[in-house]
């Protein structure tokens, strides 16, 4: 299983990923991807910019946008039609406070963790899982630039998928328990959310910001091996898209998502937003009911019309001139 795979491959660096797919269509849940020992770190805080190549550290004064589309246009793999779509490349998350590199926004609160506003590794070396063949499939990426001895290239990624097939032969190490060693806290209560619900509202009504999310944050501290949260989040919630991400002793994330903010393939984009959430009836009338319930409720139908606007605005900052559809 992707999971057990995990288990064996993180041993081999502090830098690891899992994008599973545990429930959903053949084409969006067809394959689970893993990675581990990425060939370059970068990280970046503001205009500061943190890279580690082969385990040397190197500072730069740039954007992280910048970067990433400078590192992107290094790369060209071949595609074939045997292969998934992913076959290796730039893995990590991109945080929110990134916005400020490329929007004329607000400055914004001080955050209570010192952490970096993105973190990413490229990874050239990867495993596949394919849910429809049952197959698993490995696969290394060769450097075939016209400077680079072509057959060593070649035998060291052959010899890379030699090391991670030598490593899911091994047993799996012992994984830690999980357990919070404090009481679970927030940043605020519900008397002060209300308040911030107001001035937000007011904020709409004089043309400040059109959309507002209000957000929360639950803190603890814990001990034992974080994976067991996500082990647990794919039962209680399995998804199309599950992800968790280990970046060396500074940060690690589990999550899950019924879907993806944007996807390009081919130089076509698509967003797919989603408005509106009811619980699972009791039985089949009951489900019938909350879903008429759910395509009629006006609230919905408003913010799911305003997510298409905000879908289509974005696409078109971006995408040639006529050729945005909904």
């Amino acid at each position: 299983t992707p999971v057990l795979a995990y288990l064996k491959t993180r041993e081999m660096s502090k830098y690891n990923f899992l994008l599973e797919s545990v429930e959903g269509t053949a084409s969006m849940a067809r394959y689970s991807f893993i990675g581990s020992s990425p060939e370059k770190v970068f990280s970046n805080k503001g205009l500061q910019l943190n890279e580690i190549l082969n385990g040397h550290p190197d500072e730069k004064s740039v954007s992280v946008f910048e970067y990433l589309r400078k590192e992107i246009t290094r790369y060209k793999q071949t595609r074939l039609d045997e292969l998934p779509d992913f076959t290796g490349g730039v893995v990590g998350f991109l945080g929110y406070e990134n916005i400020s590199l490329v929007e004329r926004v607000i400055k914004f609160n001080s955050q209570p963790f010192n952490s970096p506003d993105s973190i990413f590794g490229i990874y050239k070396t990867i495993l596949a899982f394919d849910h429809f063949k049952h197959q698993i499939i490995l696969i290394s990426n060769a450097d075939l630039t016209e400077d680079k001895d072509i057959e060593a290239s070649y035998n060291r990624a052959k010899n890379e998928i030699k090391k991670l097939k030598e490593r899911l032969r091994q047993p799996v190490e012992h994984l830690s328990g999980f357990k919070l060693s404090q009481e679970v806290t927030h940043d605020f209560n519900a008397d002060e959310f209300y308040k911030q619900v107001e001035a937000g509202k007011l904020n709409i009504v004089e043309g400040d910001i059109f959309q507002i999310v209000l957000s929360k944050r639950f803190s603890a501290k814990y001990k034992g091996d974080l994976f067991n949260v996500y082990r647990a989040l794919r039962i209680i919630n399995p998804s199309p898209y599950m992800y968790y991400l280990e970046f060396g002793n500074e940060m690690k994330i589990a999550g899950t998502s019924p879907e993806d903010l944007l996807k390009v393939k081919n130089r076509k984009a698509t967003v797919l937003p989603i408005a509106g959430t009811r619980r699972r009836g009791n039985n089949y009338e009951e489900d019938q009911h909350l879903e008429e319930n759910l395509v009629n409720d006006p609230k919905e139908l408003a913010e799911h019309t305003m997510l298409l606007d905000l879908g289509r605005n974005d696409l078109g900052r971006v995408c040639e001139y006529g050729t945005i559809k909904v």
